[in-house]
């Protein structure tokens, strides 16, 4: 081939190369920011797909496989929604550094939740906070309006109205998820911290860490009755408060004996049926239940002696990250944090807002934003604190029933 032959091959080939170029470029700047869920409560999906409706495209990763496999395969997503604990660790570890949301967009936050929410080198915020849930007690007033309690502060007031409540009113006393895992994990994870503070959560974290290395590097099975045992037997563990309280509780049989055995439908069904005068769940769950069902019901927070100042309550927050510094996709993500979209994302979904100043649809939600404000950062609960998955937590709550009712 002679040498202006092979210049023109050439120029043909460099033309090609940045037609091509031309185009992934074009297509990558009009094309719609790819918005993913990780562990966001199902029912709240939807509310968010509709306001970011035609702005966006989705995906839902799969809650049951680990978020770190989904990320390494296909198509990354502009902006990642996923809940506080493991979850958001993982998010933020595989981001791009040099993705950030701007402080400004932070600046109305509750100081908690603003505390709680992981910067970058550069002095920005590596996600942005957007909403809360909260494990909370639900405590039904027109069956307290029968009995001789007026007020609910203490944990001995619970005691006492659920006594009452079951001689006046003929109910099981109090109810809760118990068959599952996660809703064990949490409910721990709330007494320790009321009982013992949060050092006692964050040696219950490190137990599990520990141990799921320890059996790593030993190339064995993990036993969930081993761990269990490590976090509540001896009474120098971590949740032996808690599981004792619990223990003594069934003892007294305050607490039904059947909600070790119950799932988030059968405590619907107590609540429906008139048959619960109290009930924990968490804020997302709580919203799930029938209206007339849960309409009795008014939320109180979890009692302690600690003061506030040294409190930290269970309430997972529910964050956008970013995974890219697509215009569009920041754009959205300040969108969900404006005042209008937090109200409405409120009222969608019944969770609390994280801004301090904007209107909720209820009492319920106010609390939840205002027990967090006046605390210190809320913990996601022991359920999202670990890289166990969702089989491996059921058998850790299983482990720890057994030991509560041994």
């Amino acid at each position: 081939m002679k040498k202006s032959q092979k210049y023109i091959v050439m120029i043909g080939i460099v033309a090609a190369l940045l037609a091509v170029s031309g185009s992934l470029f074009a297509v990558k700047k009009f094309r719609k920011p790819l918005v993913a869920f990780y562990r966001i409560p199902e029912q709240n999906i939807p509310f968010i797909k509709s306001m970011l409706e035609n702005q966006a495209v989705f995906k839902e990763y799969d809650n049951s496989v680990s978020l770190f496999s989904q990320l390494q395969e296909g198509r990354k997503p502009d902006i990642l929604l996923t809940t506080s604990g493991q979850p958001l660790k993982t998010a933020e570890s595989l981001a791009p550094k040099n993705t950030s949301v701007p402080t400004a967009l932070l600046g109305d936050i509750t100081t908690s939740i603003r505390t709680a929410t992981s910067k970058s080198q550069g002095g920005d915020f590596k996600s942005l906070p957007l909403l809360s849930s909260h494990f909370e007690i639900d405590v039904n007033v027109r069956k307290m309006r029968r009995t001789n309690i007026k007020n609910i502060n203490t944990w001995d007031d619970i005691a006492r109205f659920i006594r009452e409540s079951k001689e006046k009113n003929n109910d099981m006393g109090l109810v809760f998820a118990g068959k599952d895992g996660s809703v064990m994990l949490d409910l721990v994870s709330a007494m320790a911290e009321a009982l013992s503070g949060k050092p006692a959560y964050d040696a219950a974290i490190k137990i599990i860490q520990d141990t799921i290395a320890e059996y790593g590097e030993k190339e064995k099975a993990l036993n969930m009755d081993d761990i269990a045992a490590r976090l509540g037997q001896s009474p120098n563990a971590p949740l032996y408060d808690a599981l004792q309280f619990l223990r003594t509780w069934v003892q007294e049989r305050l607490i039904a004996a059947d909600s070790f055995n119950m799932d988030k439908q059968t405590v619907g069904a107590f609540m429906q049926n008139n048959l619960a005068s109290v009930v924990i769940m968490s804020l997302a769950d709580h919203r799930s239940i029938n209206h007339d069902a849960i309409e009795p019901f008014v939320s109180v927070y979890f009692p302690s002696e600690l003061s506030a100042d040294r409190r930290h309550f269970i309430a997972p927050v529910f964050y956008a990250v970013p995974f890219s510094k697509n215009a569009k996709g920041m754009a959205l993500i300040a969108k969900l944090i404006s005042p209008e979209s937090q109200e409405s994302l409120s009222y969608a979904t019944g969770l609390a807002p994280v801004l301090a100043r904007c209107r909720t649809p209820d009492k319920q939600a106010d609390d939840a934003r205002y027990w967090i404000a006046a605390t210190n950062e809320p913990l996601p609960g022991l359920s999202r604190e670990t890289t166990l998955s969702d089989e491996q937590l059921q058998s850790l709550g299983i482990a720890l029933s057994a030991l509560i009712r041994r």
